[in-house]
Formats: structure tokens, sequence, C-alpha cells
């Protein structure tokens, strides 16, 4: 939301880094496309893209409408396709103190692992994935990288509903062997090393 948006950006702000926000609707390819060019003329340059929307639908999969379907495959896969085109025209233009950039895909443990009721979701994230790698060579000779995290069962907005419900929680980080889920700032690690120079040969 707007709000959660502008909290984030005051806390960037309080460490002395300059911020834009740009509230977009990440199913509009035309929004997409532009919410990159916003980001590229505001700091005169783009280094690093990170695709983090999505939305989720946990039902049986029979019940799945195509509504549903076309919402939720536009958000999670089609808006971070077009994101990524979009970047790598700027990037590729890029030359100086960094001829170099990074784009980051948050993907899903679905990547690997499916359980019942999230047929839609794991479909995106499985396309995700193959779209991470065919970028990644695609993007290569334009000094791009591209990777993906994949984050396990990690208790946000989107799984409120599991981990929030005791009987839930309990079936969830069973398989865990730390014993809990994670929690969105452990993903911060593995993000800041894809974008940082440490993971240019990745």
């Amino acid at each position: 939301t707007g709000s959660e948006l502008e909290a984030a950006a005051d806390l960037i702000r309080k460490t002395g880094r300059e911020v834009l926000v740009v509230p977009t609707d990440v199913s509009k390819v035309e929004a997409v496309r532009a919410m990159v060019q916003k980001a590229a003329n505001h700091f005169n340059r783009l280094d690093i893209l990170v695709n983090a929307a999505a939305v989720n639908y946990r039902k049986p999969t029979d019940d799945v409408t195509e509504e549903e379907w076309d919402r939720l495959i536009t958000i999670n896969l089609k808006g971070a396709f077009f994101a990524s085109q979009e970047a790598l025209r700027v990037m590729r233009r890029q030359t100086g103190r960094r001829h170099k950039a990074k784009i980051i895909n948050v993907g899903s443990i679905a990547y690997e692992i499916v359980v019942p009721n999230i047929a839609l979701y794991s479909i995106s994230k499985g396309g995700l994935r193959q779209m991470t790698r065919s970028l990644a060579v695609d993007f290569a000779k334009d000094n791009v990288c591209v990777n993906s995290i994949a984050p396990g069962r990690f208790w946000t907005k989107m799984t409120d509903a599991v981990f929030s419900n005791p009987d839930l929680y309990d079936s969830a980080v069973s398989v865990i062997p730390m014993g809990r889920p994670g929690v969105p700032s452990e993903l911060a690690g593995a993000t800041v090393f894809l974008a940082a120079d440490a993971s240019d040969y990745i």
C-alpha cells in the first residue's frame, strides 16, 4: 500500500539515502515500463531490479476461475518479465563506474515442493524459475546478472492465515529444522549479496 511504501521510504531516508516512491500496478505492462523509466530518469541510471510482487489464492484447483488465473499469472510472472525487459533496455546503455547490473527475482520453495490448494501460485513460481534461468543466459552478454531467491516457509501477510492459526502453524513448522517460520528480514542477506559486487559471477 502507499502508506507502507512511504514508511519504508522514511526508513531509507534516515540512512541518508535518496528515495523515489512509484506506486505501480504491476498487472499493467505500460505501468511497469513507466515505473522503470521513472526510476532510471530520477537517478540517471538503474543498477538493481528486484521483482517481488506476488499474490496467492489458497483454494482447490477445481475451484480456480479464469479471472483468478489471469490476475495471479499477470502479477506474479508477467509483471516480472516486462519489468526485467524494460530494465535491461536501460541497463545495457549504461557506462562508467558500474557497467554492470543485477536483477533479482523473489521465487518460492514452490519451485520444488508443492502443497495442496496453491496450484496457481506454484505454476507461476515455476515459471519464474525458468524465466530467471532464461534471462540469465540472455542478459549475461550485457553484464547483467539475473538470479532468484526461493524462500521457504516465511511468515508474511500472504501466509498470515496459516501461521496465525495454531493448528496450521504446528503443521507448517513441523518440517522446518529450526522449528519456526522465517521472517522477511531474514531474506535481506541473500538479497543484498545478489545485489552486491560479491556476486558478479553468479
